[in-house]
Parts: structure tokens; sequence; C-alpha cells
């Protein structure tokens, strides 16, 4: 019969081409297929492996989910680059912060204090060389609330000022909702102490002022706006080059100063172009520090407060 012959001649066809089938199967699929699996095992060992630019045919699909791939892996290794710098900054912080000079000035301060009998000052010295090392050496929390940052600053100011009295003033003032925003820790502080490190003039006391605010950029984004201001001596010019360019100022001793270069960094390895850091000064006539960050609140949000100390 004739179905018999047609079904024959299809089913002969078919054995014919198997061959081909497979062959186009595996090129089209099982060859993409082990390429990714390829790719997962290479990206394991190395997170700088990309798949290369295909020197063969490749479906859409298969295209969309290596270009997909790619960007993932580019993703991951942009977030471990980051954990890694994040890392060596807050190293270079903690170094930076708790050295041996801090604990050197605190003995002689608490010996010079003790010599004259001023057991108060003493006790306030103490209590509050026991709160800045409690902030610095904190863990498990790289973002802190204004207001953390504020009172510790004002713990900061506390000390300086008993090693320093009467050499400068300090005000500052937060609008009531910036106080709950989330900052990087010891952002405010660093520039603070800067300040009374190399802006104190000998004859006449300084004044540093910090304030915050919130305003919206151009689209229409809430963002937190932290100046820090004094009327010291003001940045050398080649210093204030260094800032402007965000690079670390090495000195003529080939000291390297990292303080405020650690604060750049942070800022740009947290908002990325989304922060901003200016600077402002002149010789003689003090600086002022401008930065720009997004606004995020923290879950706790308190009274906000004013205070000038």
């Amino acid at each position: 019969p004739v179905w018999f012959w047609l079904s024959l001649l299809i089913s002969v066809l078919t054995i014919i081409n198997c061959p081909i089938l497979f062959a186009r199967l595996k090129k089209d699929i099982l060859e993409p297929m082990n390429t990714m699996n390829d790719a997962l095992s290479a990206f394991q060992e190395n997170q700088a492996y990309r798949i290369p630019p295909h020197t063969w045919a490749v479906s859409d699909d298969f295209l969309h989910l290596f270009d997909h791939f790619n960007a993932m892996a580019a993703q991951v290794q942009q977030s471990h680059e980051k954990d890694v710098k994040l890392l060596e900054t807050e190293m270079d912080n903690l170094r930076l912060q708790v050295n041996p000079h801090i604990l050197l000035n605190s003995y002689n301060m608490i010996y010079a204090l003790a010599e004259s009998k001023n057991y108060a000052t003493i006790q306030d010295y103490t209590l509050c060389l026991a709160d800045y090392f409690r902030y610095v050496l904190r863990k498990g929390q790289q973002m802190v609330s204004v207001r953390q940052e504020l009172e510790f600053v004002d713990n900061f100011i506390r000390i300086q000022r008993i090693r320093f009295p009467n050499r400068f003033s300090y005000v500052y003032q937060a609008e009531e909702d910036c106080m709950t925003a989330l900052i990087p820790p010891l952002l405010i502080e660093n520039f603070v102490e800067n300040a009374i490190k190399y802006a104190l003039n000998p004859k006449d006391p300084i004044e540093i002022v910090v304030s915050v605010h919130r305003e919206e950029n151009e689209a229409g984004k809430a963002t937190l706006h932290i100046a820090i201001m004094d009327t010291g001596s003001g940045i050398r010019p080649e210093v204030l080059e260094k800032l402007q360019k965000k690079e670390p100022y090495i000195d003529e001793a080939g000291q390297k100063h990292i303080g405020i270069y650690n604060c750049l960094r942070r800022v740009e390895l947290f908002y990325g172009d989304a922060g901003e850091i200016h600077f402002s000064s002149s010789m003689g006539g003090g600086t002022q520090v401008y930065l720009i960050i997004p606004f995020s609140l923290s879950a706790d949000r308190g009274t906000g407060k004013e205070a000038f100390a």
C-alpha cells in the first residue's frame, strides 16, 4: 500500500538525518552549555575570567546568557574588590586613630594633671578616653547615625579642651531630621581632628564650626550636606592640591598622611559618584570642607537636637 511506502521513506530519511540533527543539537545547545559550565568553573578559580567572544555561530538566547554571565561576573568581582578596599580602609583608619601617639599624649596628660592634684579633671579625662576608644574599637557597625558621630566629636572636643585650654571654640548645628541619617563612622571627626592638629594658632584662638542639613539635588533625591569649617592657618597649596586630586600627601620627611585621604576613599567606596567632597582654603584664611552624600535614615529615629559647645 502507498501508506506503507510513505512510512518507510519517512523512517529511512529520519535515520539518515539523525547524525545531522545530532550535530546541529551539539553545536546549538550542548557546546554553549559546556561553555557556560566551563566558565562557572573558571570563575570560581579566577574572578577576572570572562567568556571570550565566540568564534562560532551561537543562538541569540545563548548570546544573551553569555552577556549576562559576564555582567554578573564583573559585578561580583567589583563587589569583592570593594570589600577588600573597604577592609583595607578600615584597617588604615584604625591604625590612624589608635596609635602610640594618642596613648602617650594621654598618659603624659594624666601624669601632668596628677602632679597638680587636679583629680576632677583626671576623672573627666579618663572617662572621655574610655568613650573615645569604645567608639573607635567597636565591631560590626559600618554605618553610624549623625547623632552618634556628633556625640563622639563632642567627646573628642572635651579631650582636646583639656589639652589645649582656651585655644579654640567649637560649634555644631544639625537639623532635627538629619540626626538619624546614616554616615560612615569617623567621617566628621577626622576633619575636626585635622583642624585641631594643624589649624591651631599659637596667638589667637580659632573657631571650628560643623553644620549638617538636608537638601534635594537636581534629580529630586534627598542629600545630606555636611560642612566643617575653621578659622585657622589654612592648608598649604601643595597639600590642598593633593586633597583635590584625592591623593595622599607625603611630607618632606617621607611620612604619609592618610587621615583625609582615608575619608576620601571611604566616601568613594560607600557612595561612588553620588558622594562629593570639596575643599576650600587659603593660607591664614581658614579651611572649609563640604561633603555631599545620599541621605539615608536609620531605623532608630530619636529626638533631634541642636547643640552649641
